[in-house]
């Protein structure tokens, strides 16, 4: 939620964010303070008590909760969505709502899947007809259909579903960033940047200093 915060919040003002982190240009420290302190107002207003929440896992006992009514919004992926409508009431996917009020946000991308050749191949040919079957909309479509996912092609087609409007619209007007899972974001980045954003919440650590424990992770090699 921290990274879905900083799409709207840090990344309509700049970009390029990103890049400039990794040449030494922007910093987390005053950038992504109102993404961090966002995630505190939740509590302070009553929508989420953080020492039970941070005990529950997103990924097992969060769509479970959820489903079963135990909790008012669940933060995940759009492919949870078909498993979500058997529960049997309205789902909707949608941007996080980081910005000001009347501020359409941007939606947090992840790139999921992707296909790639190894030039090393000994079946180069066969793994390449691969990629090229999957990069027809035609046959794309059927998968990204399942996952209520988005095309990364600029001439591709993203599938409609009443479930998705929000966000599909949202990466349609080019509402969107994707995540940095490949540069600064990495897994242990992101191991780090969660433990220190939990302490922040339950009130062991400032948000001044909890920024430059995260600056210091992005930073590690």
């Amino acid at each position: 939620m921290f990274q879905a915060a900083g799409s709207t919040l840090v990344y309509q003002k700049n970009k390029a964010w990103d890049a400039g982190f990794l040449d030494g240009k922007t910093s987390f420290d005053p950038d992504w303070k109102g993404s961090l302190e966002q995630l505190k107002t939740l509590e302070d207003k009553g929508y989420v008590n953080w020492k039970n929440q941070l005990g529950v896992d997103e990924w097992a006992q969060g769509p479970q909760d959820f489903s079963a009514g135990k909790s008012a919004f669940w933060y995940q992926g759009a492919w949870q969505v078909s498993n979500v409508k058997k529960a049997g009431f309205p789902v909707s996917f949608a941007p996080w709502p980081g910005g000001a009020a009347g501020t359409k946000p941007n939606g947090m991308l992840f790139s999921g899947t992707m296909w790639a050749v190894n030039s090393q191949s000994q079946q180069g040919d066969a793994a390449r007809e691969y990629v090229k079957f999957w990069s027809q909309s035609e046959n794309l479509a059927k998968y990204l259909e399942a996952e209520h996912a988005e095309s990364p092609f600029t001439d591709g087609t993203t599938p409609e579903s009443t479930e998705t409007t929000a966000f599909t619209t949202a990466f349609k007007d080019g509402r969107y960033r994707i995540l940095p899972s490949n540069s600064w974001y990495g897994t242990a980045s992101e191991t780090t940047t969660g433990s220190k954003i939990q302490a922040y919440l339950l009130g062991n650590a400032s948000a001044a200093q909890t920024l430059k424990d995260i600056q210091t992770a992005a930073n590690a090699k």
